[in-house]
């Protein structure tokens, strides 16, 4: 997601103890699970870890250990509904009722499509679509049977603003905003007390994710985002989609490798007598650049403004 790896532990003053309430981070491959795990044992939960095979947890668990919670860390299979129900039923046998769910989202890299094969895209449906899926669905399992629990998925505006290069992971993750949408109007409509937010992230520290993650765990809302760029995103998908479309697809970088130009055709033709030559590509004129100049110094102005508050406010 753009994090950068450097994780600071919460602060003492941050800790406070309660009864032992469990929380579940899947999956741990990213710094923001890791700020995430360390902030639940700041404020008192027991940890449980799922990591696929390319993860080593042992830091993390490490961590959480240092601030006194018990921790645990399991191995999944992504592709495997079974092995959340399996992991499920070890968590609740070990620590007890599971009342915290996060699904994280992963780091995909940008690919174009004309390098976007079949085999990439089912391995980035398998890891942010499946994944969080199937956990939710063993989660729901016990909450429902309970009638508690805050289920949290995390993900990225990309799933409602595709970017370039991001055909693959945009579409699991709107498939995934999708499927826990449904999810929450469904316990609405049972009048479950079963919780579901959605999270949608950006570039900034992981401890700010992990603050923002952990205090909707502990007073739920249906969503957060978080940070001004993405929230003028939001805003401007629901007033100027088109106008969107177009600034996502002219600040976007540049492919890393080139791609086949498109056939152009240069010859013209007659009509009524007059010589008539196709229309020129259309180029961002001055006033896109003006607008997406002031988007972007607006952006950046209300971003580092709302950080500042934020870091005062945790403080």
């Amino acid at each position: 997601m753009g994090y950068g790896n450097t994780v600071t532990l919460p602060s003492a003053a941050e800790t406070a103890p309660r009864p032992s309430v469990v929380a579940v981070v899947n999956a741990l491959s990213s710094p923001v699970g890791r700020a995430c795990a360390q902030r639940f044992a700041a404020r008192g939960f027991d940890v449980a870890l799922l990591h696929g095979p390319d993860v080593d947890p042992s830091s993390t668990v490490a961590e959480v250990t240092l601030l006194g919670r018990r921790v645990m860390s399991i191995e999944i299979d992504r592709a495997d509904a079974g092995s959340f129900e399996w992991v499920v039923r070890r968590i609740e046998s070990r620590f007890g009722p599971i009342e915290i769910w996060v699904n994280l989202p992963c780091d995909v890299e940008p690919i174009p499509i004309d390098r976007l094969d079949v085999a990439e895209v089912a391995r980035v449906a398998e890891r942010e679509y499946l994944t969080p899926v199937y956990g939710s669905y063993a989660a729901l399992r016990r909450m429902r049977g309970r009638n508690r629990g805050v289920l949290i998925n995390v993900g990225s505006s990309r799933s409602w603003r595709p970017a370039p290069r991001r055909a693959a992971d945009s579409g699991a993750l709107s498939a995934s905003r999708a499927f826990h949408d449904a999810l929450r109007t469904e316990l609405l409509q049972e009048q479950s007390s079963v919780q579901i937010a959605q999270v949608y992230l950006d570039d900034g520290p992981a401890e700010d994710a992990a603050r923002a993650i952990v205090a909707l765990a502990e007073r739920p809302r249906r969503q957060r985002i978080i940070g001004a760029p993405n929230w003028l995103a939001a805003q401007a998908q629901k007033f100027a989609p088109g106008l969107l479309a177009h600034l996502t697809a002219n600040t976007a970088s540049a492919p890393t490798a080139p791609t086949r130009a498109r056939p152009t055709r240069v010859a013209h033709r007659r009509v009524a007598g007059r010589a008539h030559f196709p229309p020129k590509p259309l180029t961002p004129g001055p006033l896109l650049r003006t607008v997406e100049r002031s988007l972007a110094d607006a952006t950046h102005a209300v971003s580092s403004r709302a950080r500042e508050i934020v870091s005062d406010w945790g403080r």
